[in-house]
């Protein structure tokens, strides 16, 4: 659930919690106070003789145990999300829901909550760092979410429905599937997944605010909205006669407080919310914001400043979508610590910036996942995807909403001019770079007949014609043969291999490439005539291809990207000497983030325009290589030229960048040896 600019409405049937909790029945007395022995049981209460027990001593949480000796717990709350938090527009101080439900908590605790304004975006996130102890703003109980916080028991269920026209044809949820129009949602909500989960990816718009959500069916641009019903009925009551809930709820989300992973205060909050269900606490609360009598609308509140939102504070939050899981899953852990170096340096030099993580899988489809979950929570620019074709797959949904994107690993030349890459640009050049490498190397050991065996997709097909025709240039014959990625039968591939009669073999694979691999050796294929770029740069790759024996590939040699060797020394510790992209990584942090110094502002045009400018000396800039030095020079008021840590980066006009820097390594006695490095300008 994300933040919606509407009119609170009547709702306690929402609260089916504090309903089922409560107990009631046929006596119309009002009196909740007691309780059977059975459910005093679940609260770990014994009864009075009177049954009275939890109306009688508002200590009784403590006396279970859950006594918090007054400690001061941090709270994140946005101030602007009726009626849950809010500046009261007559007396400008903060209530709403949250406040008076956690004040109740904390009295039957014995803790002092200290309420923190803060941005929608960042929030989730921020707890899960520690930033605060908790944060309540009406957030949605997803399993996603709960890999990264605690969440308390919901308190609150929330049907998701469809809105449309008060004309509209349509009167239930299948008229819409049927009928194939596109249908609109906030982006960053469950209401989002739920759309694309009801009607499609392809027919479901995202749009920004959840205003411009309900516009677009009154204004016909899409068919139907997926919405909260608390929003949808605010929506109704004030455009009668423009729009109109139909059909059955598509879903119901319970609404929770979050927490710092592993926080004693979870268990703590749930039994007081428990013992606020049983005594009728919450439910007295809840009617007084979630009742007709609360008519509290946008229009009256003022909208504070908080800290984490992009245009008050300034803070730059990057997105990282990299392969955790899947075939390429050994180019996370390299680019992933660079991440983390560089936020410890970004963070000693206090900047504000925010980092969120994801997935990509090596699959299209969790990519985009991925990238739409981060937009929702607030990025401003993406760092990844590690796959050329996984970039591919979200290019187009960042180009539409001004992300900056920065690569630290895709050298397809694909994305070199293509339309929609206007906010792309990448730390590692494109395969022109790194194609007469590798074809120097192989024609250096006296190759005579190469097979260049690569896998069918944007990766695969350029390097292996890139390399081919360095090859021929070099008077070194070659043939190209290509294998499914998805379906490779590595027996298949060897057999077109030893078709070629070659003395050397170039294999352009990811993770399928393994039992390419293993064939090969059961064939006879030396490892000493084998050669893989980066696709398969893996220090590990031995122990993947015959744990029992480290030196298998001896011999087997290795091209691709590397960092210097400063910045590799610190790297290494960290991920067992694989530094595959891991310089690369760390600088496309930098060029963000001093992009967002420079530019002062997120907006993604201004964001991608100074990224470029900072890699390069346009006449005049001064020359820094940390973030320290970077930002001392633009106080100054000079232009900046970042030196990165691999190497000078000096992207050109279209976020390609002119240099590059490369390492030769080899499988000796069961280890990955580098055995030369070659830096390359190519001056675009």
């Amino acid at each position: 659930m994300r933040k919606s600019t509407i009119r609170a409405v009547a709702v306690l049937a929402a609260f089916g919690l504090v309903a089922a909790a409560c107990g009631d029945d046929d006596d119309d007395s009002g009196d909740e106070s007691e309780t059977t022995e059975a459910e005093a049981d679940d609260e770990g209460d014994t009864p009075d003789d009177d049954g009275d027990d939890m109306a009688e001593d508002e200590g009784d949480d403590m006396a279970d145990g859950f006594d918090l000796g007054g400690r001061t717990v941090t709270v994140a709350v946005e101030n602007a999300y009726l009626p849950f938090n809010y500046l009261d527009p007559e007396t400008g101080e903060p209530t709403g829901w949250d406040y008076e439900t956690i004040d109740e908590i904390c009295n039957r605790l014995n803790c002092v909550p200290d309420y923190q304004t803060f941005s929608w975006e960042p929030m989730i996130q921020a707890v899960a760092d520690g930033q605060f102890d908790m944060a309540a703003d009406g957030i949605t109980i997803t399993e996603e979410r709960a890999q990264i916080v605690d969440f308390s028991d919901g308190y609150i269920a929330i049907e998701q429905r469809l809105l449309v026209g008060l004309d509209s044809p349509f009167t239930s949820i299948q008229d819409v599937i049927d009928d194939g129009c596109s249908v609109a949602s906030q982006v960053g909500t469950t209401n989002l997944q739920t759309a694309i989960d009801t009607f499609g990816e392809d027919r479901v718009v995202a749009l920004e605010e959840f205003g411009f959500v309900v516009q677009s069916v009154i204004a016909g641009d899409n068919c139907a909205a997926v919405i909260d019903e608390t929003a949808g009925q605010g929506y109704v009551g004030a455009n009668a006669d423009e729009v109109q809930l139909i059909g059955d709820s598509l879903s119901s989300d319970q609404l929770g407080f979050i927490f710092t992973p592993g926080s004693e205060l979870t268990a703590a909050f749930n039994h007081a919310l428990d013992g606020m269900k049983a005594d009728g606490t919450l439910e007295e609360i809840s009617s007084r914001y979630f009742g007709d009598s609360f008519t509290i609308t946008y229009d009256d509140i003022e909208f504070p400043d908080a800290p984490g939102d992009d245009d008050a504070a300034g803070e730059l939050i990057i997105g990282t979508i990299l392969p955790e899981t899947g075939a390429l899953a050994f180019l996370a852990p390299p680019q992933l610590q660079a991440v983390e170096l560089a936020r410890e340096d970004l963070a000693a030099a206090g900047a504000p910036v925010t980092i969120l993580t994801g997935d990509s899988g090596t699959d299209p489809d969790v990519a985009q996942e991925t990238a739409n979950r981060l937009l929702g929570e607030g990025a401003n620019a993406i760092l990844g995807a590690a796959a050329s074709g996984v970039s591919q797959s979200i290019i187009q949904n960042l180009f539409d909403n001004q992300i900056p994107q920065c690569s630290a690993s895709n050298t397809s030349p694909a994305f070199t001019g293509q339309e929609n890459a206007a906010f792309y640009f990448r730390a590692v050049p494109p395969d022109e770079a790194v194609s007469p490498i590798i074809a120097d190397v192989m024609a250096g050991d006296g190759l005579t007949n190469v097979a260049i065996a690569a896998r069918a997709d944007d990766y695969g097909n350029a390097l292996a014609n890139l390399v081919a025709s360095e090859l021929t240039a070099l008077g070194v014959a070659n043939t190209v043969v290509t294998f499914d990625p998805e379906n490779a039968a590595a027996d298949a591939v060897v057999s077109d291999i030893a078709a070629v009669g070659a003395d050397g073999v170039l294999l352009i694979a990811f993770g399928e490439g393994i039992p390419i691999i293993q064939a090969a050796l059961e064939a006879g294929v030396p490892a000493s005539a084998m050669y893989v770029p980066d696709g398969l740069f893996d220090p590990a790759l031995n122990a993947a291809v015959d744990e029992s024996n480290p030196n298998v590939l001896d011999g087997l040699t290795m091209i691709g990207a590397s960092g210097g060797k400063d910045f590799n020394d610190r790297l290494s510790p960290l991920t067992d000497g694989n530094l595959i992209y891991g310089g690369q990584g760390y600088d496309c942090m930098m060029m963000l983030s001093l992009a967002f110094a420079q530019a002062g502002t997120t907006d993604g045009q201004a964001l991608y325009e100074a990224a470029i400018a900072v890699s390069r000396d346009d006449g005049g800039d001064t020359a820094c290589s940390t973030y320290e030095e970077c930002v001392a020079a633009l106080d100054a008021g000079e232009g900046i030229n970042y030196e990165g840590v691999a190497g000078p980066l000096d992207l050109d006009d279209g976020g390609d960048p002119t240099f590059g820097r490369y390492a030769i390594a080899q499988f000796q006695d069961g280890a990955l040896v580098t055995i030369d490095s070659q830096d390359i300008d190519l001056n675009f």
